[in-house]
């Protein structure tokens, strides 16, 4: 999602996606203070004098206390100079170890909103501090809090759940789907939002999504077969059956549209922007509770949303690239996956935040853009991932990155899948396996969610098969005896060249079956289809490029099937793309 700073404090926009489910955790941030820091003759840093009140009660209570308070979802507070004092080694540890507070991204890639990470003189004040055996200080000379005022939203709307639901508690964490009472009758603008937990000590975080018609079918069913409230979720709000990507396009992608985690704000979207939800479209709660501070009880969260009426000029839109095809064998612990994708549309795309995803087994993930000219910017980058603590990252607005055409975006993953470190089921860890492509807690994912903004153009109905209006088009490949190839350049957007793919070996006959099926089973065409989907363009470029060899074979053969017409009836019926001339 968009994010962008309120004009009443330095704090981010709501922070979305964040898992922040850790022991210590500093869920909020602010500006880094002016410490009394030198070098020490090793060459370290050391701050002299420091205690509770002058120094380090303004560090914690902006970096630690939005969510180590009592009734907070931390399992414990530290929010004053006993509870902070009493755990003061442990602490410092944590923050020495990078373990604490929560934020993964590397800071030599870019520029982030509010990086939630201490400053190197924040660290080497509590470390004297911790040092020098904690001293209190004087009280009387305080030094002042400036905690950031809290922003408001005044919501138009308020979604609900359509009963509680109570977690349950015999696991560690409990990730579930709650369809809300609220579906869109008209199209809808979205402009600002914020999730509010009824069950503050056990909510974790909240993701919110719009699930299209053609969604939202599969989402009812599972809440139906549920004997409780919801459906069980984990990487996605669409259920397990729903979450193949092979054919994404049109309304294949859940939309999010706002999220909460510990210190989060309330999502407000740069002026002039705002997210469309379209007519028939159902809002389905992702929650995630976890049992480390408190036992289960009934939740009831809500989601507040300012909505209107009137169109934006910019509208904000999530899209992943993503590795579909992971290879994590057992046993491997440098399981590395990789895959690129080019921006071969017209005009420049602006993004304005990224957000990464994988599983337990994820070790690492960086996504850069390459140039054109072969120069590099990196979007992000994280060498100590942390399911946990995933979430949106945010670009200053002054700072968005732009795409323009040719350029490339990278995306690599790599997995820990060793003995070591495989998760626990039923208390017993089990053993490493092939892992692949899944929605499921024990399955893999290596994604990167990008959040675009572009000017706003009303939606138009989905297509099923190809667009009208394609005859000149063809009639222009007939006479350059170039068919196939040309076909399906002709056939605008992936779902309809997708389409054109599946119905050929159906009328190519055992001649051509094995190439075509041998394309339409590739990684790179699924990678194809994912690059036109996400960055616009043609896929007939991308096959070239990545599936030469395959993509010649089935192109040749189907050449001459389409030639002597024998897939004018399962094309045009399958597809509505009639070929001229016949």
């Amino acid at each position: 999602m968009i994010h962008a700073r309120n004009t009443r404090s330095s704090t981010p926009a709501a922070v979305t996606l964040v898992f922040a489910m850790a022991a210590l955790a500093g869920c909020d941030d602010g500006s880094d203070l002016d410490q009394d820091v030198g070098a020490s003759p090793d060459g370290g840093s050391m701050v002299a004098a420091a205690t509770w009140h002058q120094d380090v009660a303004p560090i914690v209570m902006r970096r630690c206390a939005t969510c180590h308070v009592d009734g907070g979802v931390a399992p414990f507070p530290l929010d004053s100079f006993e509870t902070v004092s009493r755990m003061a080694p442990v602490a410092l540890n944590a923050i020495e170890s990078g373990r604490m507070p929560p934020w993964m991204p590397e800071d030599d890639c870019r520029d982030y909103l509010d990086s939630r990470a201490m400053s190197a003189d924040e660290i080497a004040v509590f470390r004297a501090w911790v040092e020098a055996d904690a001293p209190e200080g004087d009280p009387a000379t305080a030094a002042s809090i400036e905690l950031p005022e809290v922003p408001t939203i005044e919501p138009t709307h308020v979604a609900t759940p359509m009963a509680a639901f109570t977690p349950d508690d015999s696991q560690a964490d409990d990730y579930r789907c709650l369809i809300l009472d609220t579906q869109f009758e008209e199209l809808s603008f979205l402009t600002a939002s914020r999730p509010v937990p009824d069950a503050t000590a056990i909510v974790h975080h909240v993701l919110v999504y719009a699930l299209s018609p053609d969604q939202l079918d599969a989402a009812l069913a599972a809440d139906a077969e549920s004997e409780t409230e919801g459906y069980p979720c984990f990487g996605s709000p669409l259920p397990q059956s729903t979450g193949d990507v092979a054919g994404l396009g049109g309304g294949g992608l859940p939309r999010q549209v706002g999220g909460w985690v510990p210190g989060a704000q309330p999502n407000v979207l740069p002026a002039d922007h705002a997210i469309p939800i379209v007519p028939g479209s159902r809002l389905v709660m992702q929650v995630h509770y976890n049992f480390g501070a408190a036992g289960a009880e009934p939740d009831a969260t809500t989601f507040e949303m300012v909505l209107t009426d009137q169109p934006p000029r910019f509208e904000a839109i999530e899209r992943p690239v993503l590795v579909r095809n992971l290879t994590i064998p057992a046993g491997e612990a440098e399981a590395v996956n990789r895959a690129t994708f080019t921006h071969r549309g017209s005009e420049p795309l602006t993004i304005t935040s990224a957000g990464p995803h994988m599983h337990a087994l994820g070790k690492r993930l960086r996504s850069t853009v390459v140039r054109a000219d072969g120069s590099e910017e990196c979007m992000v980058d994280i060498r100590d991932w942390r399911y946990e603590w995933q979430q949106t990252f945010g670009f200053e607005p002054d700072a968005w990155l732009t795409l323009e055409p040719g350029d490339t975006i990278t995306l690599e993953c790599v997995f820990d899948n060793s003995a070591a470190n495989q998760p626990f089921v039923d208390g017993q860890q089990i053993e490493p396996r092939d892992v692949g492509w899944g929605e499921g807690t024990l399955d893999e994912m290596c994604m990167n969610y990008m959040t675009f903004s572009r000017p706003y153009a009303p939606p138009t109905p989905p297509q099923e098969g190809c667009p009208d209006g394609m005859a000149d088009c063809m009639a222009g490949c007939m006479a350059d005896r170039s068919t196939a190839d040309c076909v399906l350049a002709c056939a605008e957007g992936p779902q309809c060249g997708l389409c054109v793919l599946q119905q050929a070996p159906s009328c190519g006959g055992a001649r051509c079956a094995g190439s075509l099926l041998a394309l339409r089973d590739a990684p790179c065409l699924q990678n194809c289809f994912m690059e036109t989907v996400t960055l616009g363009g043609e896929p007939t470029a991308c096959f070239r490029e990545k599936c030469p060899e395959a993509y010649a074979s089935a192109i040749d053969c189907l050449g001459d099937v389409l030639d002597a017409g024998d897939c004018d009836a399962p094309v045009a019926d399958a597809c509505g793309l009639a070929l001229p001339g016949r």
